[in-house]
């Protein structure tokens, strides 16, 4: 699921640099030991957050992008 995994990344950051100014980047291929048995599509997100409550200003991007992956994957999943 490497290739759809990479896709859907590509997607949640397209859609997060559209939704706001914050920056997003790119995705990267790391060797995740957590993820090596799994069996579907997947990705990591991380965020730096230097002050306690400016988490809420990255809540309305991260949740456009993950509403970009989650209808594009419900989407290829239909298709099948």
């Amino acid at each position: 699921h490497a290739k759809q995994s990479q896709s859907l990344a590509m997607t949640f950051v397209e859609e997060a640099k559209n939704a706001s100014t914050i920056t997003v980047s790119p995705p990267r291929e790391l060797p995740l030991k957590g993820l090596q048995t799994i069996h579907a599509p997947a990705f990591l997100i991380e965020i730096g957050i230097s002050k306690t409550k400016e988490w809420k200003a990255y809540f309305p991007q991260l949740f456009e992008g993950l509403k970009k992956v989650i209808t594009s994957a419900l989407k290829e999943k239909k298709d099948e």
